[in-house]
């Protein structure tokens, strides 16, 4: 079965992306234990992405994925992150007072890695949305 995820990146890595035809793995933790993925989100509203990413990541890329191959960020994050990075992340940490999720990150329950690259085979839309242009379509 396949899903449409979004994922959101800055005009400035629109040219290379497009040069190259997929959009590559690249977030990784520290100390190079955690896989490198392409970060997507099932929302196409930019208010969902981590708040540090929201104004300057204004090129969506729509794509169709399978969706054994999106991965929930949350529970790959318990799997694959050092504990610390849990809060700052957007995943629920566990305090003697209960859960807590950062405010900032509240939109984390749309999020979703990609351990692989995404070729423009799985591609179906990119858009500039500061200037509301189509930078390519399937």
């Amino acid at each position: 079965m396949a899903i449409t995820l979004y994922h959101f990146t800055k005009p400035e890595h629109w040219p290379a992306i497009d040069a190259s035809g997929s959009l590559e793995p690249r977030w990784g933790a520290a100390g190079g234990d955690v896989p490198k993925t392409v970060h997507l989100s099932d929302s196409q509203d930019r208010e969902d992405l981590p708040w540090a990413f929201q104004a300057d990541h204004s090129v969506r890329f729509q794509v169709q994925i399978p969706e054994s191959d999106a991965h929930e960020w949350h529970s790959w994050g318990r799997s694959h992150l050092p504990i610390n990075a849990h809060e700052s992340l957007g995943i629920p940490v566990r305090r003697p007072e209960g859960w807590h999720l950062s405010q900032r990150n509240q939109g984390s329950a749309h999020w979703r890695v990609v351990e692989r690259p995404i070729p423009r085979l799985e591609w179906i839309e990119v858009v500039d949305l500061k200037h509301n242009t189509v930078l390519w379509k399937a």
